[in-house]
């Protein structure tokens, strides 16, 4: 038997496991793969456990919409350093903690030049990077990298 749950710090709503069963029940039925359009339609009826994991409300569903593409721009936006030997590129905006308020985007430039920030950024890329190991630790192939994620100290 599998049990379901949601990652910490995740936005859910519902039973974890009746959520992953019925979403296992709709891979099975759609011969072992899953679309996104699957899981809306049965989430459409209301006595889905998938029905209040989603915004029904078409004007809230519109605006949340609108926000994550806000975020998905921020994210996607990445700078050139040409100053660099050879230039890289990176993002050019980051997620960071302010004090006493939500998370906020700042530019890279000014969110490493400032210690606190630095400190976060740095804090998340390590957490990553273990989600990623975690994720990926039974793949033999993988090893070297393994080694030299150990060998790094962050």
């Amino acid at each position: 038997m599998m049990v379901y749950q949601i990652k910490p710090g995740a936005r859910l709503n519902g039973d974890a496991q009746k959520i992953g069963e019925k979403i296992e029940e709709i891979r099975l039925k759609a011969g072992g793969y899953l679309r996104p359009e699957k899981i809306v339609a049965e989430a459409r009826r209301r006595s889905s456990p998938l029905h209040g994991c989603f915004e029904w409300d078409d004007s809230k569903a519109a605006e949340a919409h609108r926000l994550d593409t806000a975020r998905y721009i921020l994210r996607v936006i990445v700078v050139r350093i040409e100053s660099a030997d050879p230039p890289v590129e990176t993002r050019a905006f980051v997620v960071v903690d302010q004090k006493d308020e939500a998370q906020s985007f700042t530019s890279i430039e000014f969110a490493m030049s400032r210690p606190e920030h630095r400190e976060q950024i740095l804090a998340r890329a390590k957490a990553e990077l273990d989600q990623w190991r975690k994720r990926y630790q039974d793949l033999n192939e993988l090893s070297a990298v393994f080694e030299a994620i150990d060998a790094v100290s962050v």
